[in-house]
């Protein structure tokens, strides 16, 4: 063998054992040190992870374990987004997960939550899944105390470098944990093949430029440096990422591009994902509206009170489009009249209900103004800026409603309320929408449909609630022929009252708005005809100007129980509930009121019958009697002291007022009186729209008494 050959043989052992020896020393001086990189990109992960996690559906979904909650798909989209976000080169974060204190008694103490992406259908496992370690059953994870990196550790899918972060609420109290996983096992692959390719470079290298090695080396590496940095650079989030240096050698430049590929494939992954994400959400919106639509149509339709009706549809139309606020203007002849408002912002300020003068002021039927142009046309409007109108639109924004309060409205809606024949009974308008964060916005075509659908329901349904309060107005009328005192103006001021009084005592004892909403239309509609049974009692006595005798007064008790066998046998939820109304309305706290426990199916339906059945009654008292009767009992009483009948003159407010206090525990309900007390402003605003003024007229002496008695009240 030649020397040349020999020292040629020499050459190339020397270069394979060198960077052979090079490759294993700086393989094994690497993986220190991406040990070390793996725990603290685990760290950094957690805290990055925690801080995409919304802790409030995080609670929720730790309470439900529901694994169709809109909660987990929440939880699951920012979870993978997360991972795709921080996706890296020699470090992936390939799974994303939540975990809370144990339930199931998990050797780790910890169970699993959700999950970003499950390694396969078999993986998938439900939330409140003990978390086990394969390889340590006894091993916990300290998951709730501050960020730390539990190390290596291996479970059914692998070996992995796991962080984990605790997730706060807003009082700061620890309500779980996020975790990371890296794997290792593929991180050391990859530095294992990224070593092996730098060495074969080098041997390429050497061998190829023999006595310039050094050079080449140098050479060599400069590639590799930029791919550092290059990759730092992706980590970091550029883009688009650095182009490919065309250069570099062989294998590298292969690298290289495969880097640049991986980048902008990366990259491309995060946009679809992002746009995935979006587009869901906005899916996620519709889909919701859709069924508040339906579920709104339900409310609607059962509504059968007008003034429930027109509250519950100025609520829903704010909550769906996150408006300021909305009205309905109702068509009377050639004018609109305003006859529900809703303004948060504007009550926050001047109190609610809201009072001003376009209360009582009507709006003509013609093109000058928005509603006026919707109600002649038919046809909706829809404007950015109220005030910005084009030169060529025939209608005006006419401002009234700023001039009185400093409102600035913006962003408008006006659609009509039309009949199926094509008429149009009112308007609903919508203004001043703003989004998540509270800054103004304009409607989306969507939201225009939606709000013509909804006027479209609550055109039908206002229909009927006419409809409704047209035959009870019949059935008023029929008793105000009977009593001058029964008067309409009078009966819509006890429901009015009555539905405050609710409410306030409602709110103190919890229940539910959705179940307050549907007893206040209740309660209105059996409010209106508390006295209808007084049709059945002698016109000498009802038109009788002074006190009544005991004979006489008896008599007048059965209109009670004559006007509740009207409403029997109870086939609906409103017979039911005026039943209770008309029958216990004159029930006293204290247990002497009129006329008791009834047992209706053994009394006649006239008032002979009734008188000579000789039966007796128990008497009611205290929370037996019904809630409703109790609540238009204070209502009753209240407008009938501050009301001037034939037989007595009304009371001044302050004499009402004490001696309402004066009868509770007594004759009312004494957490009734303390609500009463403290809604009067909405007691008074009630009695101003129907017309009425407490102790307007009264007499300049006071009563003789404050004791509330037949001769004051006699229904």
């Amino acid at each position: 063998m030649r020397l040349r050959t020999r020292v040629r043989l020499l050459v190339v052992s020397s270069t394979i054992a060198a960077a052979l020896a090079s490759f294993a020393v700086s393989y094994w001086s690497h993986k220190r040190e991406l040990m070390e990189s793996l725990t603290d990109e685990a760290k950094v992960g957690a805290r990055g992870l925690a801080g995409h996690i919304n802790p409030v559906a995080f609670a929720r979904l730790s309470q439900s374990l529901a694994a169709d909650s809109p909660e987990m798909k929440e939880l699951q989209l920012a979870a993978s987004a997360f991972v795709l976000e921080y996706t890296g080169m020699f470090n992936p974060i390939v799974n994303a997960y939540g975990l809370v204190p144990t339930k199931n008694a998990s050797s780790t103490g910890v169970d699993l939550l959700f999950e970003a992406s499950p390694r396969g259908a078999a993986d998938w496992v439900p939330p409140g899944t003990p978390y086990n370690l394969k390889s340590d059953p006894t091993r916990r994870i300290d998951a709730l105390s501050p960020v730390q990196s539990t190390g290596l550790y291996d479970d059914a899918w692998g070996l992995w470098v796991s962080g984990f972060a605790p997730l706060t609420d807003q009082q700061g109290r620890v309500i779980g944990a996020v975790g990371v996983d890296i794997n290792y096992a593929q991180a050391v692959k990859q530095l294992q093949e990224a070593g092996l390719l730098l060495s074969a470079a080098a041997i390429g290298f050497g061998l190829a430029v023999g006595a310039l090695g050094d050079r080449m080396v140098g050479v060599a590496l400069k590639p590799v440096e930029e791919a550092r940095r290059f990759i730092a650079r992706v980590r970091a989030g550029e883009n688009p990422p650095m182009q490919a240096n065309e250069r570099a050698p062989g294998e590298l430049a292969a690298l290289w591009a495969d880097l640049h590929d991986m980048a902008t494939s990366v990259f491309e992954r995060k946009a679809l994902a992002e746009r995935t994400a979006l587009l869901q959400a906005t899916a996620s919106a519709a889909q919701h509206r859709l069924a508040a639509l339906g579920d709104i149509a339900q409310d609607v339709q059962a509504t059968q009170d007008v003034d429930i009706l027109l509250d519950r549809v100025l609520a829903v139309a704010r909550q769906l489009l996150g408006a300021d606020c909305a009205a309905i203007h109702i068509r009377e002849g050639e004018g609109l009249t305003l006859l529900a408002l809703q303004c948060p912002s504007l009550e926050a300020r001047w109190g609610s209900p809201l009072r001003f003068p376009l209360e009582t002021s009507r709006i003509r039927v013609d093109s000058g103004s928005f509603v006026g142009h919707v109600a002649m046309t038919g046809g909706s409007i829809v404007e950015a800026d109220a005030h910005h109108i084009g030169e060529s639109a025939p209608y005006r924004y006419r401002g009234m409603f700023d001039q009185v309060f400093g409102y600035q409205t913006r962003a408008i809606i006006c659609t009509p309320l039309a009949t199926p024949g094509g008429g149009v009974t009112g308007v609903l308008q919508v203004s001043n929408p703003s989004d998540a964060a509270g800054e103004p916005r304009q409607f989306s075509a969507e939201e225009v449909a939606l709000v013509e659908q909804l006027a479209a329901l609550t055109s039908t349904a206002l229909e009927r609630a006419r409809l409704t309060r047209s035959v009870l107005g019949r059935m008023v009328q029929m008793s105000e022929i009977h009593d001058p005192s029964e008067t309409a103006a009078h009966v819509q001021r006890v429901a009015g009252y009555s539905v405050v009084l609710y409410r306030g005592w409602a709110q103190r004892k919890g229940i539910p708005e959705g179940e307050v909403r549907r007893s206040c239309d209740l309660l209105r509609i059996a409010a209106l005809v508390h006295d209808v049974g007084k049709v059945g009692i002698p016109d000498r006595i009802l038109k009788f100007a002074g006190r009544l005798s005991p004979e006489d007064y008896a008599t007048m008790k059965w209109h009670t129980v004559l006007g509740a066998k009207l409403f029997t046998p109870a086939q609906t939820r409103f017979d039911s509930a005026a039943v209770d109304v008309v029958m216990h309305h004159h029930e006293r706290w204290d247990g002497t009121g009129y006329p008791g426990q009834v047992d209706l199916s053994a009394v006649g339906r006239t008032l002979d019958s009734v008188q000579h059945s000789g039966l007796t009654f128990p008497a009611l008292s205290g929370a037996e009697i019904p809630i409703f009767a109790r609540v238009v009992a204070v209502a009753d009483v209240f407008d009938a002291l501050g009301s001037a009948r034939q037989y007595k003159t009304p009371w001044p407010e302050e004499l009402v007022l004490q001696s309402m206090r004066e009868g509770s525990g007594t004759h009312f309900d004494p957490e009734l009186i303390e609500v009463l007390l403290e809604r009067i402003e909405e007691i008074r605003a009630v009695g101003r729209r129907f017309h009425a003024t407490l102790g307007r007229g009264a007499a300049t002496e006071a009563p003789q008494s404050l004791t509330i008695s037949s001769s004051e009240v006699r229904a």
